[in-house]
């Protein structure tokens, strides 16, 4: 179960991606389940809605998550942010083997050169 996150302790949250929120919110309409959308503070740097419930409903929630494969998040960093940064990364890693490849080239050529 997702842990508490706001300061209601009748309340939770999770962030969904918005590619998958209009699924969700059909499957928590179909079954009856009360829910409220933040829409006005946007999670930032990525894209999630921020879906609230009531702790009553958390098992049913958490049922039709795993039901519907819909991966969420409950933190304050989101698997989105997480793809960008492992982008940066792998920039990161291929810049570092090409000066390195670059400067062993260098290196080889001016020992050719001058020996």
């Amino acid at each position: 179960m997702m842990k508490p996150t706001i300061f209601d302790n009748d309340q939770y949250r999770i962030y969904v991606p918005f590619r998958k929120s209009i699924e969700l919110e059909n499957r928590l309409i179909d079954a009856k389940i009360d829910y409220w959308i933040d829409l006005e503070m946007h999670y930032t740097s990525s894209d999630y809605k921020r879906f609230y419930f009531n702790k009553k409903d958390a098992n049913v929630v958490e049922k039709l998550l795993k039901e519907n494969e819909i991966q969420t998040t409950d933190d304050f960093k989101a698997p989105a942010d997480y793809l960008h940064n492992r982008k940066i990364y792998f920039f990161a890693i291929m810049l570092a083997i090409v000066l390195f490849v670059v400067g062993f080239i260098i290196l080889k050529a001016y020992q050719f050169l001058f020996q």
